[in-house]
């Protein structure tokens, strides 16, 4: 089992990926939010989370993948 330490170094690039995608405008907040809430829930997708956020998807698209990694 992790650490909260451990934890934390892996979900926190995630989170600032999508604290940037809002301030900029390119995600919508209440997505954000739903996808950060599935990251602290699946540390163990974060890799995936990222690349997936990498891919300029359209909101709706970017949660429906994410939450299929479950």
């Amino acid at each position: 089992m992790q650490s909260m330490k451990e934890k934390r170094a892996i979900v926190m690039p995630v989170g600032d990926f999508l604290e940037y995608k809002i301030r900029s405008g390119k995600m919508d907040n209440g997505i954000g939010q739903k996808i950060w809430q599935f990251t602290l829930k699946h540390p163990e997708f974060a890799k995936q989370i990222m690349d997936i956020l990498d891919m300029e998807l359209s909101d709706a698209d970017t949660l429906a993948r994410v939450e299929r990694l479950a």
